[in-house]
Protein backbone atom coordinates (compact mmCIF):
# COMPACT_ATOMS: atom_id res chain seq x y z
CA UNK A 1 0.00 0.00 0.00
CA UNK A 2 1.42 3.32 -1.16
CA UNK A 3 2.09 6.00 1.34
CA UNK A 4 1.64 9.80 0.84
CA UNK A 5 2.55 12.62 2.92
CA UNK A 6 1.99 16.30 2.38
CA UNK A 7 5.24 18.53 1.84
CA UNK A 8 3.31 21.98 2.44
CA UNK A 9 3.75 23.07 6.34
CA UNK A 10 0.46 23.15 8.68
CA UNK A 11 1.33 26.55 8.91
CA UNK A 12 1.66 27.29 5.63
CA UNK A 13 -1.91 25.30 4.54
CA UNK A 14 -4.14 26.87 6.94
CA UNK A 15 -3.11 30.28 5.74
CA UNK A 16 -4.01 29.59 2.71
CA UNK A 17 -6.85 27.59 2.73
CA UNK A 18 -8.13 30.48 4.87
CA UNK A 19 -6.59 33.31 2.44
CA UNK A 20 -8.84 31.03 -0.16
CA UNK A 21 -12.18 31.37 1.13
CA UNK A 22 -11.60 35.45 2.32
CA UNK A 23 -10.79 36.10 -1.91
CA UNK A 24 -13.00 33.64 -3.23
CA UNK A 25 -16.17 35.26 -5.12
CA UNK A 26 -18.50 33.20 -3.71
CA UNK A 27 -17.77 35.03 -0.19
CA UNK A 28 -20.77 36.92 -0.33
CA UNK A 29 -23.10 38.63 2.58
CA UNK A 30 -26.53 39.47 1.70
CA UNK A 31 -29.65 39.66 3.70
CA UNK A 32 -27.36 38.80 6.85
CA UNK A 33 -26.21 35.40 5.50
CA UNK A 34 -22.58 34.81 4.78
CA UNK A 35 -21.32 31.39 2.64
CA UNK A 36 -18.24 30.23 1.55
CA UNK A 37 -17.00 28.05 -1.26
CA UNK A 38 -16.12 24.62 0.12
CA UNK A 39 -13.29 22.43 -1.13
CA UNK A 40 -12.35 18.64 -0.72
CA UNK A 41 -8.16 18.07 0.29
CA UNK A 42 -7.50 16.64 -2.83
CA UNK A 43 -9.78 18.55 -5.20
CA UNK A 44 -8.05 20.83 -7.80
CA UNK A 45 -8.20 24.30 -6.49
CA UNK A 46 -6.59 22.87 -3.17
CA UNK A 47 -3.83 21.39 -5.08
CA UNK A 48 -2.90 24.02 -6.94
CA UNK A 49 -1.60 26.35 -3.80
CA UNK A 50 -0.77 23.42 -1.56
CA UNK A 51 1.10 21.73 -4.03
CA UNK A 52 0.71 17.60 -5.30
CA UNK A 53 3.78 16.25 -4.48
CA UNK A 54 2.91 13.24 -2.09
CA UNK A 55 -1.35 13.30 -2.49
CA UNK A 56 -2.53 10.25 -4.56
CA UNK A 57 -4.21 11.13 -7.98
CA UNK A 58 -7.56 11.35 -7.96
CA UNK A 59 -9.13 7.81 -9.36
CA UNK A 60 -6.56 5.51 -7.95
CA UNK A 61 -5.70 3.10 -5.26
CA UNK A 62 -4.10 4.95 -3.26
CA UNK A 63 -7.01 7.61 -3.68
CA UNK A 64 -9.70 5.74 -2.45
CA UNK A 65 -7.42 3.92 0.21
CA UNK A 66 -6.28 7.64 1.74
CA UNK A 67 -10.28 8.56 1.45
CA UNK A 68 -11.20 5.68 3.34
CA UNK A 69 -8.82 5.53 5.83
CA UNK A 70 -10.24 9.11 6.68
CA UNK A 71 -13.56 8.21 6.91
CA UNK A 72 -12.86 5.58 9.53
CA UNK A 73 -10.69 8.32 11.57
CA UNK A 74 -13.46 10.26 11.62
CA UNK A 75 -15.83 7.90 12.36
CA UNK A 76 -13.78 5.93 14.95
CA UNK A 77 -13.20 9.60 16.58
CA UNK A 78 -17.39 10.40 16.49
CA UNK A 79 -18.27 6.94 18.13
CA UNK A 80 -15.72 7.87 21.29
CA UNK A 81 -17.19 11.15 21.39
CA UNK A 82 -20.60 9.90 21.76
CA UNK A 83 -19.87 7.80 24.10
CA UNK A 84 -18.43 10.45 26.52
CA UNK A 85 -21.71 12.18 25.94
CA UNK A 86 -24.06 9.02 26.73
CA UNK A 87 -26.02 9.77 29.69
CA UNK A 88 -25.63 6.11 32.15
CA UNK A 89 -28.62 3.66 32.44
CA UNK A 90 -30.23 2.15 35.14
CA UNK A 91 -33.55 0.02 35.59
CA UNK A 92 -36.94 1.46 34.58
CA UNK A 93 -38.26 1.03 38.31
CA UNK A 94 -34.78 3.00 39.84
CA UNK A 95 -31.20 2.72 40.65
CA UNK A 96 -31.64 1.30 44.36
CA UNK A 97 -30.53 -1.80 45.36
CA UNK A 98 -31.41 -3.46 48.40
CA UNK A 99 -30.89 -6.28 50.66
CA UNK A 100 -33.93 -9.00 51.05
CA UNK A 101 -33.77 -10.09 54.92
CA UNK A 102 -33.96 -13.69 53.67
CA UNK A 103 -31.92 -16.50 52.17
CA UNK A 104 -28.36 -15.37 51.39
CA UNK A 105 -28.90 -11.93 52.06
CA UNK A 106 -28.12 -10.95 48.21
CA UNK A 107 -28.80 -8.00 46.64
CA UNK A 108 -31.61 -7.03 44.44
CA UNK A 109 -33.21 -5.05 42.10
CA UNK A 110 -36.32 -4.20 40.88
CA UNK A 111 -35.92 -4.57 36.34
CA UNK A 112 -39.11 -4.44 34.31
CA UNK A 113 -38.72 -7.21 31.07
CA UNK A 114 -41.31 -7.71 28.21
CA UNK A 115 -44.61 -6.12 27.06
CA UNK A 116 -46.68 -5.24 29.06
CA UNK A 117 -43.80 -4.49 31.19
CA UNK A 118 -44.19 -6.77 34.46
CA UNK A 119 -41.44 -6.45 37.32
CA UNK A 120 -39.09 -9.21 39.08
CA UNK A 121 -37.12 -8.99 41.83
CA UNK A 122 -33.52 -9.96 40.55
CA UNK A 123 -30.00 -10.90 42.22
CA UNK A 124 -27.07 -9.32 41.30
CA UNK A 125 -24.44 -11.44 40.21
CA UNK A 126 -20.91 -10.08 39.17
CA UNK A 127 -19.65 -13.95 39.11
CA UNK A 128 -21.68 -15.10 36.53
CA UNK A 129 -23.22 -13.68 32.89
CA UNK A 130 -26.47 -15.25 32.36
CA UNK A 131 -29.93 -13.09 33.28
CA UNK A 132 -32.92 -15.88 34.07
CA UNK A 133 -36.34 -15.51 35.26
CA UNK A 134 -38.88 -18.25 36.43
CA UNK A 135 -40.95 -19.32 33.74
CA UNK A 136 -44.00 -20.50 33.14
CA UNK A 137 -43.84 -21.74 36.79
CA UNK A 138 -44.30 -25.41 37.82
CA UNK A 139 -44.25 -25.34 41.72
CA UNK A 140 -43.14 -28.98 41.69
CA UNK A 141 -39.49 -28.54 39.15
CA UNK A 142 -38.70 -24.69 40.14
CA UNK A 143 -38.18 -23.94 43.49
CA UNK A 144 -38.34 -20.38 43.04
CA UNK A 145 -42.02 -20.70 42.18
CA UNK A 146 -43.07 -21.97 45.25
CA UNK A 147 -43.32 -18.67 47.24
CA UNK A 148 -45.09 -16.01 45.61
CA UNK A 149 -44.47 -13.32 47.65
CA UNK A 150 -42.55 -12.62 50.60
CA UNK A 151 -42.31 -10.38 53.59
CA UNK A 152 -39.38 -7.70 54.27
CA UNK A 153 -39.24 -6.64 57.43
CA UNK A 154 -36.40 -4.04 56.35
CA UNK A 155 -39.23 -2.25 54.48
CA UNK A 156 -41.96 -3.50 56.42
CA UNK A 157 -43.82 -4.52 52.97
CA UNK A 158 -44.95 -7.90 51.22
CA UNK A 159 -43.06 -8.24 47.56
CA UNK A 160 -45.05 -9.90 45.31
CA UNK A 161 -42.70 -12.24 43.06
CA UNK A 162 -43.86 -12.41 39.23
CA UNK A 163 -43.92 -14.96 36.94
CA UNK A 164 -42.77 -14.47 32.89
CA UNK A 165 -44.10 -16.01 30.27
CA UNK A 166 -43.48 -15.91 26.75
CA UNK A 167 -46.53 -16.64 25.38
CA UNK A 168 -47.96 -13.32 27.72
CA UNK A 169 -45.57 -10.49 26.24
CA UNK A 170 -46.02 -9.35 22.86
CA UNK A 171 -42.36 -8.28 22.34
CA UNK A 172 -40.70 -12.32 22.99
CA UNK A 173 -39.13 -14.30 20.81
CA UNK A 174 -37.82 -18.23 21.37
CA UNK A 175 -34.62 -18.63 20.45
CA UNK A 176 -34.87 -21.77 17.73
CA UNK A 177 -32.11 -24.69 18.59
CA UNK A 178 -30.60 -23.90 15.15
CA UNK A 179 -29.43 -20.53 15.55
CA UNK A 180 -26.32 -19.18 14.37
CA UNK A 181 -25.69 -17.32 17.48
CA UNK A 182 -25.56 -19.46 21.04
CA UNK A 183 -24.96 -23.03 22.17
CA UNK A 184 -27.16 -25.07 23.22
CA UNK A 185 -26.95 -27.07 26.05
CA UNK A 186 -28.94 -30.06 24.37
CA UNK A 187 -28.57 -31.34 20.81
CA UNK A 188 -31.54 -30.24 18.29
CA UNK A 189 -34.37 -32.83 17.85
CA UNK A 190 -35.58 -30.34 15.09
CA UNK A 191 -35.26 -27.35 13.57
CA UNK A 192 -37.91 -25.52 15.10
CA UNK A 193 -37.06 -26.80 18.67
CA UNK A 194 -36.12 -24.22 21.18
CA UNK A 195 -32.79 -23.21 22.52
CA UNK A 196 -32.43 -24.78 25.82
CA UNK A 197 -29.05 -23.98 28.52
CA UNK A 198 -28.14 -24.68 31.82
CA UNK A 199 -25.89 -23.35 34.24
CA UNK A 200 -24.52 -24.58 38.11
CA UNK A 201 -23.21 -22.19 40.34
CA UNK A 202 -20.46 -22.48 42.78
CA UNK A 203 -23.07 -22.75 45.54
CA UNK A 204 -25.01 -25.74 44.13
CA UNK A 205 -27.61 -23.74 42.67
CA UNK A 206 -28.74 -24.96 38.99
CA UNK A 207 -31.16 -23.44 36.61
CA UNK A 208 -32.04 -24.59 33.51
CA UNK A 209 -34.61 -23.95 30.84
CA UNK A 210 -34.85 -22.08 27.59
CA UNK A 211 -33.34 -19.10 25.82
CA UNK A 212 -35.80 -15.96 24.82
CA UNK A 213 -35.05 -12.83 23.82
CA UNK A 214 -37.31 -9.51 24.81
CA UNK A 215 -37.17 -6.50 25.81
CA UNK A 216 -35.48 -4.73 28.67
CA UNK A 217 -36.69 -1.57 30.06
CA UNK A 218 -34.18 1.46 31.44
CA UNK A 219 -34.16 4.60 31.86
CA UNK A 220 -31.11 7.20 32.02
CA UNK A 221 -29.65 7.73 34.80
CA UNK A 222 -29.69 11.55 35.19
CA UNK A 223 -32.53 13.75 36.13
CA UNK A 224 -34.03 13.50 32.96
CA UNK A 225 -35.41 9.81 33.39
CA UNK A 226 -35.62 9.27 29.67
CA UNK A 227 -37.19 5.42 28.57
CA UNK A 228 -34.79 3.50 27.27
CA UNK A 229 -35.38 -0.11 25.70
CA UNK A 230 -33.06 -2.84 24.84
CA UNK A 231 -33.73 -6.25 23.22
CA UNK A 232 -31.98 -8.41 25.59
CA UNK A 233 -31.68 -12.94 25.74
CA UNK A 234 -33.03 -14.02 29.06
CA UNK A 235 -33.06 -17.33 30.01
CA UNK A 236 -36.50 -18.70 30.89
CA UNK A 237 -36.19 -21.03 33.51
CA UNK A 238 -37.89 -23.78 34.14
CA UNK A 239 -36.55 -26.06 36.28
CA UNK A 240 -34.06 -25.08 39.16
CA UNK A 241 -32.01 -26.30 42.06
CA UNK A 242 -29.77 -25.86 45.22
CA UNK A 243 -30.03 -24.76 48.81
CA UNK A 244 -31.38 -21.57 48.44
CA UNK A 245 -31.86 -20.62 44.68
CA UNK A 246 -32.31 -16.28 44.46
CA UNK A 247 -36.18 -15.97 44.85
CA UNK A 248 -37.56 -14.02 41.68
CA UNK A 249 -34.07 -14.99 39.23
CA UNK A 250 -30.87 -13.42 38.85
CA UNK A 251 -28.89 -11.16 36.67
CA UNK A 252 -25.54 -11.86 35.68
CA UNK A 253 -22.99 -9.07 35.31
CA UNK A 254 -19.70 -11.08 34.29
CA UNK A 255 -17.63 -9.81 31.68
CA UNK A 256 -18.44 -11.46 28.76
CA UNK A 257 -15.52 -14.06 26.71
CA UNK A 258 -17.30 -16.90 24.82
CA UNK A 259 -18.74 -15.47 21.73
CA UNK A 260 -21.37 -18.24 21.66
CA UNK A 261 -22.59 -17.54 25.57
CA UNK A 262 -25.61 -15.18 26.29
CA UNK A 263 -23.39 -11.98 26.88
CA UNK A 264 -24.33 -10.35 30.20
CA UNK A 265 -26.35 -7.24 30.58
CA UNK A 266 -23.59 -4.88 30.19
CA UNK A 267 -22.35 -6.04 27.36
CA UNK A 268 -25.29 -6.25 25.93
CA UNK A 269 -25.87 -2.42 26.12
CA UNK A 270 -22.36 -1.93 24.62
CA UNK A 271 -23.07 -4.27 22.09
CA UNK A 272 -26.48 -1.52 20.83
CA UNK A 273 -24.19 1.26 21.96
CA UNK A 274 -26.55 2.19 24.30
CA UNK A 275 -24.01 2.48 27.30
CA UNK A 276 -19.93 1.87 27.53
CA UNK A 277 -19.21 -1.46 28.46
CA UNK A 278 -18.65 -0.30 32.11
CA UNK A 279 -21.00 -0.80 35.24
CA UNK A 280 -20.87 0.14 38.68
CA UNK A 281 -22.58 -1.01 42.08
CA UNK A 282 -22.67 1.00 45.35
CA UNK A 283 -22.87 -0.62 48.69
CA UNK A 284 -23.95 1.95 51.27
CA UNK A 285 -25.30 1.45 54.50
CA UNK A 286 -28.02 -0.86 55.74
CA UNK A 287 -27.88 -3.17 52.75
CA UNK A 288 -28.97 0.06 50.56
CA UNK A 289 -26.62 0.49 47.38
CA UNK A 290 -27.17 1.51 43.66
CA UNK A 291 -26.98 0.31 39.73
CA UNK A 292 -25.49 2.00 36.69
CA UNK A 293 -24.89 0.84 33.49
CA UNK A 294 -22.35 2.54 31.32
CA UNK A 295 -20.42 4.80 34.12
CA UNK A 296 -17.07 5.08 34.22
CA UNK A 297 -16.16 6.32 37.90
CA UNK A 298 -14.69 9.68 38.69
CA UNK A 299 -11.25 11.27 37.89
CA UNK A 300 -10.18 10.58 41.45
CA UNK A 301 -11.40 7.16 42.56
CA UNK A 302 -8.25 4.21 42.97
CA UNK A 303 -8.29 1.93 40.49
CA UNK A 304 -6.32 -1.68 39.78
CA UNK A 305 -6.65 -3.57 36.74
CA UNK A 306 -8.24 -6.96 36.97
CA UNK A 307 -7.70 -10.29 34.55
CA UNK A 308 -10.35 -12.59 32.78
CA UNK A 309 -10.00 -15.91 31.70
CA UNK A 310 -9.10 -17.74 34.64
CA UNK A 311 -11.03 -20.81 35.56
CA UNK A 312 -13.48 -21.78 36.94
CA UNK A 313 -15.22 -18.32 36.16
CA UNK A 314 -13.33 -16.70 33.56
CA UNK A 315 -15.17 -13.79 33.02
CA UNK A 316 -14.89 -12.99 36.88
CA UNK A 317 -13.20 -10.13 37.89
CA UNK A 318 -9.69 -11.09 39.30
CA UNK A 319 -7.75 -8.82 40.49
CA UNK A 320 -3.97 -8.78 42.27
CA UNK A 321 -3.69 -8.24 45.93
CA UNK A 322 0.05 -7.56 46.69
CA UNK A 323 0.15 -6.45 50.21
CA UNK A 324 -1.85 -7.20 53.29
CA UNK A 325 -1.74 -4.28 55.88
CA UNK A 326 -3.86 -5.31 59.63
CA UNK A 327 -3.05 -2.90 62.51
CA UNK A 328 1.16 -3.08 62.69
CA UNK A 329 1.17 -6.00 60.82
CA UNK A 330 2.18 -6.17 56.78
CA UNK A 331 2.34 -9.71 54.82
CA UNK A 332 6.09 -10.20 52.71
CA UNK A 333 5.97 -10.23 48.98
CA UNK A 334 5.73 -13.68 48.86
CA UNK A 335 1.80 -13.82 50.05
CA UNK A 336 0.47 -12.09 46.82
CA UNK A 337 -2.51 -13.55 45.75
CA UNK A 338 -5.75 -13.05 43.24
CA UNK A 339 -8.88 -12.44 44.45
CA UNK A 340 -12.46 -12.19 42.54
CA UNK A 341 -15.12 -9.36 43.38
CA UNK A 342 -18.35 -10.95 43.68
CA UNK A 343 -21.31 -9.19 44.68
CA UNK A 344 -23.31 -12.45 45.16
CA UNK A 345 -21.15 -13.36 47.81
CA UNK A 346 -22.35 -11.99 51.33
CA UNK A 347 -19.20 -12.67 53.11
CA UNK A 348 -15.29 -12.46 52.06
CA UNK A 349 -13.43 -16.24 51.72
CA UNK A 350 -10.16 -16.61 51.63
CA UNK A 351 -7.72 -19.50 50.96
CA UNK A 352 -5.74 -21.03 54.10
CA UNK A 353 -2.63 -18.86 53.91
CA UNK A 354 -4.44 -15.53 53.58
CA UNK A 355 -7.10 -16.82 55.97
CA UNK A 356 -4.51 -17.49 58.49
CA UNK A 357 -2.39 -14.40 58.00
CA UNK A 358 -5.22 -12.05 58.75
CA UNK A 359 -7.08 -13.99 61.53
CA UNK A 360 -3.81 -14.60 63.30
CA UNK A 361 -2.72 -11.05 63.04
CA UNK A 362 -6.16 -9.83 64.34
CA UNK A 363 -6.76 -12.32 67.19
CA UNK A 364 -2.71 -10.80 68.17
CA UNK A 365 -3.73 -7.49 68.12
CA UNK A 366 -7.26 -6.88 69.78
CA UNK A 367 -7.57 -6.30 73.77
CA UNK A 368 -9.03 -9.97 74.91
CA UNK A 369 -7.08 -13.00 75.76
CA UNK A 370 -10.10 -15.21 74.48
CA UNK A 371 -11.90 -15.52 71.53
CA UNK A 372 -14.51 -18.51 70.34
CA UNK A 373 -16.35 -19.10 67.05
CA UNK A 374 -20.01 -17.94 66.04
CA UNK A 375 -21.44 -19.94 63.16
CA UNK A 376 -20.83 -19.27 60.82
CA UNK A 377 -17.16 -17.37 61.61
CA UNK A 378 -14.18 -18.69 64.03
CA UNK A 379 -13.03 -15.75 66.09
CA UNK A 380 -15.34 -13.52 68.16
CA UNK A 381 -15.00 -11.55 71.17
CA UNK A 382 -17.05 -10.17 73.56
CA UNK A 383 -17.86 -6.54 72.49
CA UNK A 384 -20.81 -5.07 75.12
CA UNK A 385 -21.61 -6.14 78.79
CA UNK A 386 -24.77 -7.78 78.94
CA UNK A 387 -26.84 -4.88 79.65
CA UNK A 388 -26.20 -3.02 76.56
CA UNK A 389 -28.03 -4.96 73.99
CA UNK A 390 -27.63 -2.49 71.90
CA UNK A 391 -26.48 -3.38 68.43
CA UNK A 392 -25.35 0.26 67.46
CA UNK A 393 -22.86 1.36 69.73
CA UNK A 394 -21.01 -1.73 68.17
CA UNK A 395 -21.03 0.22 64.96
CA UNK A 396 -19.90 3.50 66.81
CA UNK A 397 -16.89 1.58 68.52
CA UNK A 398 -15.61 0.39 65.06
CA UNK A 399 -16.09 3.90 63.33
CA UNK A 400 -14.46 5.78 66.02
CA UNK A 401 -11.06 2.99 65.51
CA UNK A 402 -11.33 2.93 61.93
CA UNK A 403 -11.53 6.51 61.18
CA UNK A 404 -9.99 8.09 64.22
CA UNK A 405 -7.75 5.49 64.90
CA UNK A 406 -9.15 5.34 69.06
CA UNK A 407 -8.39 2.51 70.98
CA UNK A 408 -10.60 1.60 73.28
CA UNK A 409 -9.65 0.91 76.71
CA UNK A 410 -9.70 -2.85 77.99
CA UNK A 411 -12.23 -1.53 80.41
CA UNK A 412 -14.68 0.88 78.61
CA UNK A 413 -18.10 0.30 79.12
CA UNK A 414 -18.76 1.07 75.13
CA UNK A 415 -15.98 -1.04 73.81
CA UNK A 416 -14.54 -4.16 74.89
CA UNK A 417 -12.21 -4.92 71.50
CA UNK A 418 -10.04 -2.25 69.79
CA UNK A 419 -10.79 -3.18 65.91
CA UNK A 420 -7.51 -3.00 63.87
CA UNK A 421 -7.14 -1.34 60.13
CA UNK A 422 -7.54 -3.71 57.73
CA UNK A 423 -5.60 -2.61 53.95
CA UNK A 424 -5.37 -4.19 50.76
CA UNK A 425 -2.32 -2.56 48.37
CA UNK A 426 -3.68 -3.45 44.95
CA UNK A 427 -1.56 -4.50 41.64
CA UNK A 428 -0.64 -0.61 40.77
CA UNK A 429 -0.05 0.17 44.32
CA UNK A 430 -3.54 1.80 45.29
CA UNK A 431 -4.77 0.96 48.80
CA UNK A 432 -8.74 -0.86 49.73
CA UNK A 433 -9.21 0.01 53.02
CA UNK A 434 -11.83 -2.18 54.09
CA UNK A 435 -14.42 -0.07 56.39
CA UNK A 436 -16.09 -2.59 57.97
CA UNK A 437 -13.46 -5.95 58.75
CA UNK A 438 -16.11 -7.83 61.50
CA UNK A 439 -19.96 -8.72 61.89
CA UNK A 440 -21.98 -7.95 64.59
CA UNK A 441 -23.96 -10.67 66.35
CA UNK A 442 -26.26 -11.10 69.21
CA UNK A 443 -27.38 -13.41 71.28
CA UNK A 444 -30.71 -12.73 72.72
CA UNK A 445 -30.46 -16.04 75.11
CA UNK A 446 -27.36 -14.21 77.15
CA UNK A 447 -27.84 -10.87 76.11
CA UNK A 448 -24.20 -10.27 74.62
CA UNK A 449 -23.00 -9.02 71.85
CA UNK A 450 -20.36 -10.30 69.57
CA UNK A 451 -17.88 -9.01 66.93
CA UNK A 452 -16.51 -11.58 64.36
CA UNK A 453 -13.81 -11.28 62.34
CA UNK A 454 -15.83 -11.22 58.84
CA UNK A 455 -13.71 -13.94 56.61
CA UNK A 456 -14.65 -17.57 56.11
CA UNK A 457 -12.01 -20.36 54.64
CA UNK A 458 -12.56 -20.52 51.25
CA UNK A 459 -14.19 -23.99 50.32
CA UNK A 460 -11.89 -23.75 47.11
CA UNK A 461 -8.80 -22.49 45.55
CA UNK A 462 -10.30 -19.06 45.14
CA UNK A 463 -10.02 -15.75 47.14
CA UNK A 464 -13.70 -14.19 47.02
CA UNK A 465 -14.12 -11.04 48.16
CA UNK A 466 -17.77 -10.45 49.31
CA UNK A 467 -20.28 -7.77 49.79
CA UNK A 468 -19.19 -7.01 53.39
CA UNK A 469 -15.75 -5.51 52.31
CA UNK A 470 -17.37 -3.84 49.73
CA UNK A 471 -19.94 -1.91 51.81
CA UNK A 472 -18.78 2.35 52.44
CA UNK A 473 -17.72 2.08 48.28
CA UNK A 474 -18.94 2.50 44.97
CA UNK A 475 -17.12 0.03 42.82
CA UNK A 476 -16.95 0.51 39.21
CA UNK A 477 -16.37 -2.74 36.44
CA UNK A 478 -14.65 -1.36 33.75
CA UNK A 479 -14.52 -3.03 30.91
CA UNK A 480 -13.39 -0.74 28.21
CA UNK A 481 -10.50 -0.13 30.40
CA UNK A 482 -10.21 -3.83 31.98
CA UNK A 483 -10.09 -1.81 35.16
CA UNK A 484 -11.75 -2.22 38.88
CA UNK A 485 -12.03 1.43 40.64
CA UNK A 486 -13.51 2.28 43.96
CA UNK A 487 -14.45 5.24 45.32
CA UNK A 488 -15.48 5.85 49.17
CA UNK A 489 -19.52 6.20 49.26
CA UNK A 490 -22.66 5.98 50.92
CA UNK A 491 -24.55 6.11 47.88
CA UNK A 492 -26.51 8.88 48.49
CA UNK A 493 -28.43 7.35 51.57
CA UNK A 494 -28.22 9.64 54.89
CA UNK A 495 -26.18 7.11 57.34
CA UNK A 496 -28.65 4.94 58.91
CA UNK A 497 -31.34 5.79 57.15
CA UNK A 498 -33.89 3.62 55.66
CA UNK A 499 -33.29 3.44 51.81
CA UNK A 500 -35.85 4.18 49.38
CA UNK A 501 -36.94 0.86 48.03
CA UNK A 502 -39.14 0.38 45.36
CA UNK A 503 -41.24 -2.20 45.32
CA UNK A 504 -42.17 -4.66 42.12
CA UNK A 505 -46.44 -4.07 42.82
CA UNK A 506 -45.12 -0.38 43.43
CA UNK A 507 -43.87 0.38 40.13
CA UNK A 508 -42.98 4.04 39.97
CA UNK A 509 -42.60 4.18 36.05
CA UNK A 510 -44.52 2.22 33.81
CA UNK A 511 -42.35 1.84 30.48
CA UNK A 512 -43.94 2.74 27.11
CA UNK A 513 -44.37 -0.12 24.74
CA UNK A 514 -41.53 -0.74 22.85
CA UNK A 515 -40.20 0.62 19.59
CA UNK A 516 -40.34 -0.99 15.99
CA UNK A 517 -36.37 -1.18 16.36
CA UNK A 518 -35.20 -3.69 18.17
CA UNK A 519 -32.74 -1.16 20.18
CA UNK A 520 -33.93 1.71 20.32
CA UNK A 521 -33.80 5.44 22.75
CA UNK A 522 -36.51 7.38 22.88
CA UNK A 523 -35.90 10.94 23.93
CA UNK A 524 -38.57 13.81 24.07
CA UNK A 525 -38.42 16.97 22.05
CA UNK A 526 -35.67 19.44 22.71
CA UNK A 527 -37.39 22.70 23.99
CA UNK A 528 -35.84 26.08 24.07
CA UNK A 529 -36.17 28.04 27.23
CA UNK A 530 -34.92 30.91 25.72
CA UNK A 531 -37.47 30.90 22.21
CA UNK A 532 -39.17 34.13 21.32
CA UNK A 533 -42.89 33.43 22.40
CA UNK A 534 -45.60 35.15 20.62
CA UNK A 535 -48.44 37.43 23.18
CA UNK A 536 -51.42 36.41 24.23
CA UNK A 537 -52.90 38.20 21.21
CA UNK A 538 -51.34 35.91 18.54
CA UNK A 539 -48.38 38.59 17.68
CA UNK A 540 -44.95 37.41 17.50
CA UNK A 541 -41.57 38.63 17.40
CA UNK A 542 -40.92 40.78 13.95
CA UNK A 543 -38.18 39.61 11.67
CA UNK A 544 -35.20 42.06 11.86
CA UNK A 545 -34.87 43.41 7.93
CA UNK A 546 -31.47 44.32 6.50
CA UNK A 547 -31.01 47.03 3.73
CA UNK A 548 -28.65 46.59 0.58
CA UNK A 549 -26.55 49.16 1.81
CA UNK A 550 -26.30 47.36 5.22
CA UNK A 551 -25.40 44.38 3.71
CA UNK A 552 -22.19 46.01 1.99
CA UNK A 553 -21.07 47.30 5.26
CA UNK A 554 -21.37 44.12 6.67
CA UNK A 555 -19.52 42.55 4.10
CA UNK A 556 -16.37 44.74 4.22
CA UNK A 557 -16.35 44.70 7.80
CA UNK A 558 -16.68 40.49 8.30
CA UNK A 559 -13.85 40.26 5.49
CA UNK A 560 -11.58 42.11 8.05
CA UNK A 561 -12.01 41.00 11.26
CA UNK A 562 -11.72 37.39 9.38
CA UNK A 563 -8.46 38.56 8.23
CA UNK A 564 -7.70 39.90 11.67
CA UNK A 565 -8.55 36.52 12.48
CA UNK A 566 -6.35 34.70 10.17
CA UNK A 567 -3.31 36.72 11.17
CA UNK A 568 -3.90 35.63 14.70
CA UNK A 569 -4.20 32.15 14.43
CA UNK A 570 -1.30 32.19 12.10
CA UNK A 571 0.62 34.01 15.05
CA UNK A 572 -0.48 31.33 17.39
CA UNK A 573 -0.07 28.52 15.25
CA UNK A 574 2.90 28.59 13.67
Amino acid sequence: MANWTRSTSPCTSIIFVLLLSLGSPACYVSGATMGFDMYHRFSEPVKRILGTEGLPEKGTIEYYVAMAHRDRSIHARRLLDAGKNQSPLTFANGNETFHIDVDQYLYYANVSVGTPSLSFLVALDTGSSLFWLPCDCNSSTDATCQTTSIYSPSTGQEIILNNYSPQNSSTSEIVSCNNSTYWCSTPCSSASSSCSYGTRYADGTQSSGILVEDVLHLITDDDRLNPVNTRITIGCQTQSGGPDPPINGLMGLEYFMDKRSVPSVPNTLARNRLASNSFSMCFGPDGAGRISFGNKGSSDQRETPFTIGQDPSPGAYNISITHITLGNNTSSDQQEFSAMFDSFAAITHLTQATYDFISQSFTSQVHESSYFGVYPFEFCYTTLRSSEKHIGLIYLCQHLSIFFKFEAPTNSRLCAIYIPNLTLTMEGGDQYIITNPTEPNYNSTTETSYQCLGILRSATNLNIIGQNFMTGYEIVFDGDRDVLGWKPSNCGYAENSNAPISQPQLSPFSPPAPPDSPNSQSVPPAVNPDAPRGSGNGSSTPAVSTSHSDSAELKTFTRASLMLLVSFLAFVIC
